[in-house]
């Protein structure tokens, strides 16, 4: 089962390192720019700051690493990619029409989780990220949403380990591109999403 906990980190991030344990989880910091037809749609993006500040910690192997930057990085390429015009807003009440936006969306990451080798009995490292893309109507009122898990495994090095985990991260990142390149595009395009939880409508 996976099982890590996780801590939050403010804007100012802390730089990618190991606490109290030897060697570094290194994530690829540039993904390659997604080649597709834009949508024609103006969309506002907003980014939480537990997202851009996201850093990875867990208790048990003392491992602790930013994350929050690499996803940014990756979702400013896809969200450019994928419409005709994406602008970053600092909140979800943004106004829509005075800003000539058609959308507005929120990348969330909700569980990040990893086996190592010896909890699967393989000689890989197994990444797991559950994200959630939030749909904004006028006035900030959540109208729906799409959740989607992205997937990356890496062999493990024997003289380091822990870069077979952060190139299972990396491969992770590079699922979730894919994943909204192919499948949210059809998502927006049809608006399939899924009726708000009733939690995030009250």
């Amino acid at each position: 089962m996976l099982r890590r906990t996780v801590r939050l980190a403010g804007a100012l991030l802390v730089p990618l390192m190991l606490m109290g344990c030897a060697g570094q989880v290194v994530i690829e910091s540039k993904f390659p720019t997604p080649v597709v037809e834009p949508l024609p749609y103006q969309v506002g993006v907003y980014y939480a700051p537990e997202f851009t500040g996201y850093i990875y910690s867990d208790d048990e192997s003392k491992l602790e690493f930013e994350l929050g930057s690499k996803q940014t990085a990756v979702y400013d390429k896809i969200f450019a990619s994928m419409f005709q015009r994406a602008v970053l807003v600092g909140s979800v009440e943004t106004p829509q029409a005075e800003n000539q936006l058609d959308l507005l969306v929120e990348p969330v990451l909700q569980e990040y989780a990893f086996l190592s080798p010896g909890e699967t009995a393989t000689n890989f490292y197994s990444v797991s990220m559950k994200y959630q893309i939030r749909l904004y109507g006028e006035g900030g009122t959540i109208i729906g949403y799409w959740p989607f898990v992205a997937y990356g495994k890496d062999r493990k090095q024997f003289v380091n380990s822990n870069v077979s985990l952060g190139e299972a991260t990396t491969l992770a990142l590079r699922d979730a591109a894919a994943a909204m390149v192919s499948q949210f595009r059809t998502v927006v395009e049809q608006e399939q999403w899924r009726a708000p939880p009733r939690e995030q409508t009250q």
